[in-house]
């Protein structure tokens, strides 16, 4: 409810918690831009255009748009399996004035960073946006910075689509992906 979701935010703003937020379109309306004032959140690129209601925008607009609309810290856009894009406010959040500034003034206040999908192959994309979550959300607990943490939760979101359903990732798993990544860049 809005009451939970605001008490939520309040809260990890209040404590200096990282607080992770997203929300699910495929079955039910949620939108990810009642989620205010947190450290990120983490929709695909059709919940981002579905709350603030553009088919058009670029993926850069689109995301600059939605931290300026939500004073967020952090957004990482879900591209399926063409990866993920990563937004991150350099200085303080977006204020009342950045909202009035033209797009190209404010893609110069964030930091914006594309990473593709590390997934090898395919078998089933369920629970890659769960997975994607909550390992980010676990490494930002954990003290790593919103690239690393991105870069873990889409190892994360690879071991997800390597397995049929929504099954939990092990730590192993984890990882080897990350290590096999890695190898590849290093190479």
């Amino acid at each position: 409810t809005a009451g939970v979701l605001d008490t939520l935010c309040k809260l990890g703003r209040e404590r200096n918690v990282p607080v992770i937020g997203d929300v699910q379109c495929s079955s039910q309306m949620g939108n990810v831009a009642r989620m205010k004032g947190i450290t990120m959140t983490t929709p695909s690129e059709r919940e981002a255009r579905i709350a603030l209601c553009d088919r058009e925008s670029g993926i850069a607009d689109l995301g600059a748009h939605l931290l300026t609309v939500t004073g967020n810290k952090s957004l990482l856009i879900t591209l399926a399996d063409r990866g993920v894009m990563i937004f991150e406010i350099k200085d303080k959040p977006l204020d009342e004035e950045a909202r009035s500034m033209p797009q190209h003034e404010l893609k110069k206040m964030m930091w914006t960073e594309y990473l593709p999908s590390f997934s090898r192959y395919t078998v089933d994309p369920m629970g890659a946006g769960d997975a994607m979550l909550a390992t980010t959300a676990c490494a930002l607990a954990a003290g790593c910075s919103i690239m690393q943490a991105t870069y873990l939760g889409n190892c994360g979101a690879a071991v997800e689509c390597s397995k049929v359903g929504n099954i939990p990732l092990g730590k192993d798993e984890l990882l080897a992906v990350a290590r096999s990544q890695f190898q590849d860049v290093t190479a």
